[in-house]
């Protein structure tokens, strides 16, 4: 993981390889090895209950499947979901954005399918700030699932955007992120140690990004 914001050092942190977090990523170091969401999902890959097993902590779950077409689909199928953004203002007032996550089938090749991802803004947005908020939200890459277990065994999401005026007429805001996700199987790692428990398939995310500011 890596981040970097103009007029500061750069951010880095790999628990494989470092044996104390950098105070940026210190949560993530602590989250290591444990289990933060027990998720159920129905067949169509939608989640209808999910629960946090370790105290405070309540990860996102967006990206631990992607929701499939209740009939069957072919190459160059395209399927949506919509969400709901609640964003608080500085009048406490909460502003309510309707997004869409766009999904495509792009190809099926060995039983493994290549699924399109991105997202696309539905409500109508001005206001660079919040057009800056809304950034971490936004989905950009592509996911392949095993039609045999029913699963993503990887996936790729990037962002390169730039915002100008977030802060003042003056201001700017870029904001760079690539999310790698990929099911992996054998012990699952720690920080700097092995880990003792069993091999089983964990899914392995290599998170980076990056955020500069003007």
């Amino acid at each position: 993981m890596w981040q970097h914001v103009s007029g500061r050092p750069e951010v880095r942190y790999n628990s494989q390889k470092d044996n104390d977090a950098p105070r940026e990523y210190a949560q993530v170091a602590s989250m290591i090895g444990v289990p933060l969401t027990l998720v159920t999902m129905d067949p169509h890959g939608t989640i209808i209950d999910k629960t946090y097993p370790t105290k405070g902590v309540t990860p996102t779950v967006a990206e631990l499947a992607i929701p499939l077409p209740k009939t069957p689909v072919k190459i160059g199928a395209e399927w949506t979901l919509p969400e709901e953004v609640k964003l608080s203002l500085d009048d406490k007032r909460i502003l309510r954005v309707q997004i869409r996550h766009a999904y495509r089938l792009e190809n099926v090749e060995d039983k493994i399918a290549t699924i399109a991802i991105r997202t696309q803004i539905v409500t109508p947005i001005d206001d660079p700030k919040i057009q800056g908020r809304l950034l971490e939200r936004m989905k950009n890459g592509s996911a392949r699932f095993d039609l045999e277990s029913g699963r993503v065994i990887s996936s790729q999401l990037d962002l390169d955007e730039n915002v100008i005026g977030f802060a003042g007429a003056e201001s700017s805001l870029q904001y760079r992120a690539r999310f790698l996700e990929e099911i992996i199987t054998g012990p699952t790692p720690g920080p700097s140690t092995p880990s003792t428990k069993e091999p089983a398939a964990k899914a392995a995310t290599k998170p980076s990004n990056s955020t500069t500011t003007k």
